[in-house]
């Protein structure tokens, strides 16, 4: 709450004890942050009026620390982790509590008082004299997975529904093949197991060591109609990883240095501060110069909300030229992942893949001038412009659930949606314009000459006798 200021007042609310986090950023995407514990007692009596006990420690990988952890004892007793990789939970009743610790592409395993690794998870039990609990985090490497489908062959003209199969192998350390989705579509519908539908559907085919089958119609006797079908398949390793961006279709790149989307004005938000909720996914291709701008919601400097790729690989979420307050997702170079954030009116939280990975105090000011501009892949500010893809580009009025972000991160909107406002799919050859399926009229404009790819996927007639 410090902003420009170099000091600030604060009236607690009760008694007890408090962390507050100080996190500073450069203007070249640097950052560091710590945190203190600050113990507010009652005026009169000078004690704590509800005596609770804290629960500290840190989190390493190969002996450095890891930021920007959750490390959790209840829904409402957590802390992340700051730049020592360190964490404090206070207000804690003596109790016992089974610690959990979350943070995108990491694994984690709880480590002695010398920092060796223990064989299982600990129950910890929290008292006045309770010392550090310590964690040993591993990244995990993205290697993605390889998937074919061998039947049938595409453009193959057949008679009723084939067996689909295909072979697919996990190409991280062993880890092993967790899963085989498949989608299939019929013009604008989607397969569901029973019946056609406008949500896109994911179904699970069966797997045995590297092969894998589907048998879409065995026994149901439903007639199908004739013409063109698309079948997509993705394969998921144990450690998350998928052979290619989980919603299917094609996706846009943006590799020159004029390529970007415009939408001069977004219906649907009427307020200055107002509630909402932007997603999408993104695979980025090059570490910036300086730093890129993965979108901007409003007009640079006027407190919109943006998105930034800086040049030591972090990245800020948050208020445009407001350096305080900056979330700082993980993105990887050359992996897909979902990126989202939600803002309800006073709290910015950041997801990535459906997992929160921080939250701030933000205000927005989106109504800067008449209308509110969304820009995708735009520089400003003289900064590099953005090299990488796009897929399904969501804007929402209010403030989206995690289990929401989850439950959706895969599946492509039918546009139909409560509180959709924008949905670019970005799953067709683009043109001048890409179409909004929200049906708000926010259709965006395209600038420079980005390239489009078509999805994985086989092409086939049915042919009904």
């Amino acid at each position: 709450f410090l902003g420009d200021r170099s000091a600030a007042t604060y009236d607690w609310p009760d008694t007890g004890d408090y962390v507050v986090r100080c996190t500073v950023t450069d203007r070249k995407g640097g950052t560091a942050s710590d945190t203190v514990v600050i113990r507010v007692r009652d005026k009169a009596s000078r004690i704590v009026t509800s005596p609770t006990v804290r629960l500290s420690g840190q989190i390493l990988e190969q002996g450095q620390p890891v930021a920007d952890a959750l490390v959790e004892a209840t829904p409402n007793h957590r802390a992340w982790t700051n730049s020592d990789g360190r964490y404090t939970i206070v207000n804690l009743p003596p109790a016992t509590y089974r610690v959990k610790v979350q943070k995108p592409e990491y694994t984690f395993t709880s480590a002695d008082a010398q920092g060796a690794p223990l064989s299982s998870p600990r129950t910890i039990s929290v008292g006045p004299k309770s010392g550090d609990v310590n964690f040993l985090a591993r990244s995990i490497e993205r290697v993605p997975p390889h998937l074919t489908i061998t039947n049938p062959t595409s453009g193959a003209s057949l008679n009723g529904w084939p067996i689909i199969t295909g072979t697919a192998r996990d190409n991280y350390g062993g880890s092993g093949l967790d899963r085989v989705e498949i989608s299939i579509r019929h013009d604008d519908s989607f397969w569901n197991g029973a019946g056609w539908g406008a949500q896109q559907t994911w179904l699970r085919a069966k797997v045995s060591g590297a092969q894998w089958e589907y048998q879409p119609l065995a026994g149901q006797g439903i007639a199908l109609p004739k013409g063109k079908y698309i079948i997509d398949a993705v394969a998921y390793d144990r450690a998350g990883n998928s052979n290619n961006a989980p919603i299917s279709g094609g996706y846009i790149t943006f590799d020159g240095p004029t390529d970007f989307i415009t939408l001069p004005s977004l219906n649907g938000l009427s307020k200055e501060n107002n509630s909402h909720t932007i997603e999408l996914w993104t695979k980025t291709e090059n570490v910036p110069a300086f730093r890129t701008w993965l979108l901007l919601l409003g007009s640079p400097e006027s407190s919109a909300h943006h998105w930034l790729f800086n040049a030591n690989g972090s990245t800020q979420f948050g208020v445009d030229g407001d350096g305080s307050g900056q979330l700082q997702p993980r993105l990887k170079r050359g992996e897909w992942a979902q990126l989202a954030t939600s803002f309800d009116g006073q709290v910015l939280r950041a997801y990535v893949n459906g997992i929160q990975v921080g939250e701030t105090n933000a205000r927005f000011n989106l109504h800067s001038g008449p209308t509110v501009p969304f820009t995708l892949g735009k520089p400003f500010k003289g900064d590099t412009a953005f090299q990488g893809s796009f897929k399904e580009v969501r804007i929402w009025k209010g403030a989206r659930t995690e289990s929401e972000i989850l439950n959706s991160m895969s599946t492509s909107m039918s546009g139909q949606e409560k509180d959709l406002i924008l949905c670019w799919r970005l799953d067709t050859p683009i043109g001048a314009t890409i179409s909004d399926a929200s049906g708000h009229g926010n259709d965006g404009q395209v600038t420079g000459n980005p390239t489009w790819t078509a999805p994985t996927s086989t092409d086939f007639l049915i042919n009904l006798p």
